[in-house]
């Protein structure tokens, strides 16, 4: 993807490291090569920005234990993180 979505990722993650820890890999790795060290890191959510998820204004969120992959806005994603850490 190119520069617009790493600017788009990068205010996603500027908005979620104020309340959370975070990581953005904005390295010229490729996607497979990306989402592959996420899970090798056993990262319990990671987030995946393509350009549908630009054009709607949401994040593509995906779980861990679950496996599951949704395309949710940003302050959904802080309302599962809020839920996640009562």
């Amino acid at each position: 993807m190119g520069e617009f979505a790493n600017d788009y990722a990068r205010k996603v993650f500027e908005e979620l490291k104020k309340d959370y820890r975070v990581e953005l890999d904005d390295s010229k790795d490729s996607f497979g090569k990306k989402v592959r060290k996420a899970k090798k890191m056993k990262l319990p959510y990671f987030i995946i920005i393509g350009q549908k998820d630009i054009d709607e204004n949401k994040l593509t969120l995906e779980s861990r234990d679950s496996g599951e992959s949704k395309q949710i806005t940003l302050e959904e994603l802080k309302e599962i993180f809020e839920k996640e850490n009562r």
